[in-house]
Formats: C-alpha cells, sequence, structure tokens
C-alpha cells in the first residue's frame, strides 16, 4: 500500500514540480515539503486528501499518443514586485493601543514576509505615522529574505500625540512608496494601507488634493488604497469623495479586541492580495469584504459555480449543547470525521485551508460547497483565516469539522454531508 510520503512525492514529480513550486502552490515551506515526502512528518488526514487533490490538479492534462507540447516562446514573464505601506494614526485618542499597535504591526510584517516568500513575490513595506504630521518609520526591502527575528529588530518607534493628519500621512506614504527603486523588468503593485481612530482635522493637503491623487492612481489599476476607519456613519461619504471602493474599507471598534480582530482582517486580506496577484491580478477592489458587500448578482453568479450538495445533505438542529459526534448521532447517523460542518456563530481563529465551507441561504433553497466560498467571504485559498461572524446579508455560513468533540452550542445547526 501506497504511504502518504510517497504519494506526495508520487504527484509532484507527476506534475513536474520543483519541491520550491509543489511549496509554493501548497502554502507550505520548502522543509516541511521534504519531511512530508520523508515520512517524518504527516499531514492530518483532511489536509493529505487537499494536498493530493491539489497536486493532482497540477498534472498536465493530455491526450495518449498526442506529441509534447514545444516549449513556451515570446518574453519571459514579469516578476511580481509588490510596494506596501502600512499608514498608522499615532493621534493622541490612539494613546490606550500604543503597546497593542505595536504588536498587531510586527504580526503584520511576520504575515507579509511569509506571503512574499511562499509567493516569489519581492515586497518592499515602508511605514508612515501620523498625528499632527507626518513621520517615516522602519523602510524594509525585500522583506521576504528578512528572519522573523530580523523583523523583530525594526521597532516601530510608537509614541502618540496632537490630531489627525489623515490626508497628509496617506499623501506622504504615497510619496515614500514611490521613491522606491523598481526592480528591471518588474511589475509592480502598490498598496497604501490605513488605520485611523478619527477623521481628518489637521492636514495641510486639502480635500481636493488627496482626492484627486487618489482618483489618479486607482485610474492605473496598480493601486489598492485600503482604510480601516472609527464609524461606519461617514464611511459611505468618505468612500463617495475619495473614489476607494466600499469593499476596501471597514470599520474597527475602538477596543483592544476591536483592534485585534481588524490586524487579522488586514492579514488574511494581505493573503488574498498575494494570490490575486498570483493570478494576475494588478490591485484590488475588495481588500476587506464579506457578503453583505457583495451585490445580489455578485452572489448569485459565485453559487452557480459552486455544487449544490442539498440531496446528500441532512440539516441537524442542535436543541442543547453537545459534541458535533453525538449531534450527528443523535439522528441515528454514523459519524465520520470531515463529513459535518458546524454553523459560523463565534470568531474562529483559526481556519485551515483545506476545510471546506458551506453556504445556505436563510429561508431559501440550496446547500453551496465550493472553492468559491472562501472567494465571496473574502478568505485566502491558501493558509490559515481568521473568520468572524458579521453581515452575511441573509445567509449563513458553514464551517467543516474534522474532530469528534467540537462542542456546538444549543439554538445552531449542523450539516452532515454523505458523499
Amino acid at each position: 500500500m501506497e504511504t502518504s510520503a510517497g504519494k506526495i512525492s508520487r504527484l509532484r514529480r507527476k506534475a513536474k514540480l520543483s519541491e520550491q513550486e509543489a511549496a509554493t502552490r501548497l502554502g507550505i515551506t520548502v522543509e516541511t515539503l521534504r519531511r512530508w515526502e520523508a515520512g517524518k512528518q504527516c499531514p492530518k488526514p483532511a489536509r493529505l486528501v487537499w494536498v493530493c487533490d491539489t497536486l493532482r490538479g497540477l498534472v498536465p492534462k493530455q491526450d495518449p499518443g498526442t506529441p509534447p507540447l514545444p516549449p513556451p516562446t515570446g518574453p519571459a514573464p514579469k516578476r511580481l514586485h509588490n510596494v506596501i505601506a502600512i499608514v498608522i494614526d499615532k493621534s493622541s485618542s490612539m494613546q490606550p493601543f500604543s503597546t497593542l499597535v505595536v504588536d498587531q504591526y510586527q504580526k503584520t510584517l511576520v504575515r507579509l514576509r511569509r506571503e512574499a516568500l511562499t509567493s516569489g513575490q519581492r515586497t518592499d513595506v515602508v511605514t508612515v505615522l501620523f498625528g499632527d504630521r507626518p513621520e517615516p518609520g522602519p523602510m524594509i526591502n525585500n522583506i521576504g529574505v528578512y528572519s522573523e527575528n530580523m523583523l523583530a529588530s525594526q521597532p516601530l518607534n510608537y509614541h502618540t500625540s496632537g490630531m489627525t493628519a489623515l490626508r497628509d500621512g496617506v499623501l506622504t506614504a504615497i510619496n515614500l512608496a514611490y521613491s522606491l527603486m523598481v526592480p528591471k523588468a518588474a511589475e509592480t503593485s502598490y498598496v497604501i494601507q490605513v488605520i485611523t481612530d478619527g477623521y481628518e482635522n489637521k492636514s495641510i493637503n486639502t480635500a481636493e488634493t488627496f482626492t484627486a491623487t487618489l482618483r489618479r492612481l486607482q485610474a492605473t489599476d496598480e493601486w489598492t488604497f485600503a482604510f480601516q476607519l472609527p464609524s461606519a456613519k461617514s464611511l459611505d461619504d468618505f468612500c463617495a469623495n475619495s473614489g476607494v471602493p466600499r469593499g476596501n474599507c471597514m470599520v474597527w471598534k475602538q477596543t483592544e479586541s476591536g483592534l485585534r480582530e481588524a490586524s487579522h482582517s488586514t492579514q488574511s486580506a494581505y493573503s488574498s492580495f498575494f494570490q490575486g496577484r498570483s493570478l494576475g491580478a494588478r490591485s484590488s477592489k475588495s481588500f476587506y469584504t464579506d457578503l453583505s458587500q457583495k451585490s445580489a448578482t455578485e452572489v448569485s453568479r459565485a453559487l452557480q459555480k459552486m455544487d449544490d450538495i442539498s440531496h446528500r445533505c441532512a440539516v441537524i438542529s442542535v436543541p442543547r449543547d453537545a459534541t458535533i459526534r453525538d449531534v450527528v448521532e443523535s439522528k441515528g447517523v454514523p459519524y465520520t470525521a470531515g463529513c459535518a460542518y458546524y454553523q459560523l456563530v463565534k470568531t474562529e481563529a483559526a481556519v485551515q485551508d483545506y476545510k471546506g465551507i458551506i453556504i445556505t441561504k436563510v429561508g431559501g433553497a440550496g446547500i453551496f460547497h465550493g472553492r468559491q466560498a472562501r472567494q465571496l467571504l473574502g478568505l485566502p485559498l491558501i493558509g490559515t483565516a481568521r473568520v468572524v461572524p458579521g453581515d452575511h446579508s441573509g445567509y449563513d455560513i458553514y464551517i467543516q469539522s474534522t474532530s469528534f468533540n467540537r462542542r456546538i452550542p444549543a439554538g445552531t445547526k449542523v450539516i452532515y454531508y454523505q458523499p
């Protein structure tokens, strides 16, 4: 019987992938892949299925007897290059979050390093802090070559004071991003990512200059502007005036837990951005997104591309707290790990990329399953994501469980899928 190590190695070689290429596609390090292929470590059963399916999907399709394809001609593909500016409010009102801001900034750098390393995209990072005036922070060229210890040695000198010169901070970040040297033959994209707990009240630059600059740069399809703002009250006006897509803005609660959620949303958004770049995207209009920000037409089209598995599913209401196995077996159905999906009602800190997601319409027909579900929710296709319950615009979300003893709260539902 073929071992998991032998199967992974065979499928990789059949797909004609180097160790580095396979590791990048799977979102792991080369060292992890080598441990898998040597039999020193084995992915969990559900992830092993996903790994093998992914590698099978990369095997070139060719009819028997068909002569081999000629080598590609023409210019070599462009190298992908990203310039990311992290713009952080340091006005006086941010003082309660000073320690946490530094901690979350470091975690964002670690995520950017990982994405740059696994995707092979050179990524330069600049930082701008703003209170009464903007101040340049750490600048990191080619973050993928840094170790995590090296990143920890790039401290953020964060001391709060003053008011909110938001426009000046963003425009300074644009100038810094522009000043970096673009690698030869590279296709460069720019991200300006901003977090603030207040709206503009101090800048020298006018609103007209700010708006005209953002609109001009976004028209090139090379620039992504993403804002985390303090309230929904003025959000629509901000988007309308600046031209920043609604999907690139989110509201965060001015609490420590709210800041953590905002940071996790940003890290997940960066993962999706890097994957989009690998697929040919130059910019993003849905950097932060959930189903409430998708039009009914967009959701409908995505659902049409997904599998309706209603005829293979049982929807089980949960009258009292119980393990997921007990919930399923209470209906006389033998439980198999990986076949049950629990309803999303609280924040899930780590949903792995090999776990399936189901979407159902509240009060409607259809149980939809497929990788498009992750795209609808703005989740990365590769890597672990944090999933937060939100306004999903009339849809319920279910996440695959690979355990026997997950506690399911009363008043929720479980979907049991029988292939």
